[in-house]
């Protein structure tokens, strides 16, 4: 009200306020109970990029330091209570790390305190094999793999963030999700292999905030490198295709990208094409909001015969029709594009069609638990550093 304005940088300081003060009364509540604790803002310590609203983090000028800051309270038998979700750059201007960051935070402090694990403490019981809310029968999966979790999370599961796995990645640090409102149950473990000989369909993932936006028709036939260029445009949005398709005719293409930048990649693209339909009479650049992509997730899954067709026949089976699809690369994701409407259907038919209502046993995560260790619903809690061991809670 007082400035009139809303910037980006400004946004990021009105967000941080809940982080900032909740650290301190945390600190507080352990000191209460006779647990040495000290409140630290990761402004101190988290370095990143100017990117507000979702920067990425220096990772070196973030391991000094939390070397020189954190390591000695740790020695001294001190518990750091770090602010989630926030970092700064090199010149201390305070940033954030998108939304639902707080478990991004816990896996970069414990990437560059080489923590024997990290335990993201929630409001679920772990990553699920669909999302409850649409599928009643959902489970949690008790193992998984580095990849699948981060598959999962970059397309719809909202338990992780995106990025969160990026940190540990490198360094082969086991993750924990597990739920603050029941402590005794295991959750899921997330390690860079996941469960020893396991193939196939793992978990289903959705994502209803997207748009699909279509290229081509006979006004770009003939136009030079459509493809390099609606990726370079999308990119100066900083919209992140999530799913594309093109077909045999190398100017007719669809992409689909976050409802939040749908606009903006719009305009950018129609502006960017403007020269070559600029005698056309019909729109060649549409969008379309009523869509929702669906995903499903599993390891050596092109090497699993029959997935495909029976991802494909249970569809058919409740009358969903698929609009696109992409298979990634790494033979762990399968993608297609449904009518926003359609979408509790294809994750129901597809969840009951593989059984993954009884595919996960909880007696299967067969490693145990090491001590008692808590987005916006989410705690991070970095266990057993080296080399001194300081549980979470007492």
């Amino acid at each position: 009200m007082l400035l009139r304005e809303l910037t980006s940088r400004t946004r990021d300081s009105i967000s941080s306020l809940g982080e900032r003060l909740s650290v301190l009364l945390v600190a507080a509540a352990l000191a209460e109970r006779g647990l040495a604790s000290a409140a630290i803002e990761a402004t101190e310590l988290v370095v990143t990029d100017g990117c507000h609203g979702g920067a990425d983090p220096y990772m070196d000028l973030t391991r000094e330091r939390c070397e020189g800051r954190l390591r000695p309270l740790l020695q001294q038998g001190i518990v750091p209570v770090v602010t989630g979700f926030i970092g700064a750059t090199a010149d201390g201007i305070l940033t954030t790390l998108g939304r639902g960051g707080s478990d991004y935070s816990a896996t970069i402090l414990g990437a560059v305190l080489e923590a024997d694990e990290v335990i993201i403490w929630t409001d679920v019981e772990g990553l699920q094999t669909a999302d409850p809310r649409l599928v009643p029968d959902a489970r949690t999966i008790p193992h998984i793999s580095y990849r699948e979790a981060a598959e999962l999370a970059y397309f719809g599961a909202k338990v992780l963030h995106p990025k969160t796995l990026r940190a540990v990645m490198q360094c082969g640090i086991p993750l924990w999700i597990r739920n603050t409102f029941a402590p005794e149950r295991l959750g899921t473990k997330i390690t860079p292999a996941g469960p020893p000989s396991v193939g196939g369909m793992r978990a289903l993932a959705a994502i209803s905030e997207v748009v699909m936006i279509r290229i081509g028709g006979p006004g770009l036939s003939g136009v030079q490198d459509v493809l390099g260029r609606t990726f370079r445009t999308t990119a100066a949005v900083r919209a992140d295709v999530l799913l594309m398709s093109q077909a045999s005719s190398q100017n007719d293409l669809c992409l689909v990208i976050s409802s939040a930048v749908a606009k903006s990649a719009l305009e950018a693209l129609r502006h960017e094409f403007a020269h070559d339909l600029v005698h056309e009479s019909t729109e060649h650049i549409t969008l379309d909001a009523a869509i929702a992509m669906v995903t499903v997730v599993g390891q050596n899954m092109s090497s699993t015969p029959g997935i495909v067709g029976r991802t494909f026949g249970a569809l058919g089976r409740d009358h969903v029709s698929i609009l696109a699809i992409a298979q990634s690369a790494s033979e762990c994701t399968i993608s297609f594009v449904v009518a926003k409407k359609d979408m509790p259907t294809a994750l129901s038919g597809i969840h009951r069609e593989f059984q993954l209502e009884s595919a996960w046993d909880p007696t299967l995560a067969e490693d145990a638990l090491v001590g008692d260790e808590n987005d916006e619903n989410s705690i991070g809690t970095v266990n057993r550093l080296r080399p001194t061991t300081v549980p979470a809670r007492q």
